[in-house]
């Protein structure tokens, strides 16, 4: 870029990039060599917004993702229309799902001011309503899935063939055999005596 002829070579090796601070463009920059983002991005959503606009910009599904999932764990009533409003933007369809069911969870804390009212609050859930059908929907299928993967897991279970039973080893069996015998022959010889003991001295 630099070396060819583009107006580039012109800027002393300057680029102005618009429409992304420094410490965004760092930190994309970071991550495009890395794969890994080092800001703590819970603890600092401003740089996660300014990060999900520059990944969605450039096609940084990874970051992107990271960026959705911190927005989403630092979540508040108070900036919950806005991040809705930032998802809608910039196509991020899991904070948008979050905020959908975060909506749902912190109704009564929505229906109080100052974060909002019965009326800014009926408009959230308007807005929000083809999300809110989505991830309800999804979630529906994913238990219905899972009950009936556990079922057939029991109905396999239950009609699993048993084993058959083991046959008895030789020697066990010739040992009770050795004992049967051993058995009758002391039988015999109590009955002999018994017999012996009950005839008459001439």
């Amino acid at each position: 870029m630099f070396g060819g002829g583009y107006r580039e070579r012109e800027a002393e090796a300057r680029v102005h990039i618009p429409n992304i601070g420094y410490g965004t463009f760092t930190a994309m920059m970071r991550y495009i060599y890395t794969g890994a983002c080092d800001a703590d991005l819970p603890r600092n959503p401003s740089l996660a917004r300014d990060l999900l606009r520059a990944a969605d910009q450039y096609l940084l599904d990874g970051l992107k993702a990271l960026c959705e999932s911190a927005l989403a764990a630092c979540l508040t009533p108070r900036c919950l229309s806005e991040t809705f409003e930032l998802s809608e933007a910039y196509s991020a369809p899991q904070l948008a799902r979050r905020c959908a069911l975060f909506a749902l969870e912190q109704a009564d804390a929505l229906l109080r001011p100052p974060s909002g009212g019965s009326g800014r609050y009926a408009e959230l859930m308007a807005r929000m309503a083809p999300v809110l059908r989505a991830a309800l929907g999804g979630e529906l299928v994913r238990q219905h899935d899972a009950a009936r993967a556990a079922s057939a897991a029991r109905r396999a279970q239950q009609h699993q063939p048993q084993p058959p039973p083991q046959p008895q080893p030789p020697q066990q069996g010739a040992q009770a055999a050795q004992a049967q015998a051993l058995a009758a022959q002391a039988a015999q010889a109590q009955a002999a005596q018994g017999m012996g003991a009950g005839v008459a001295m001439p």
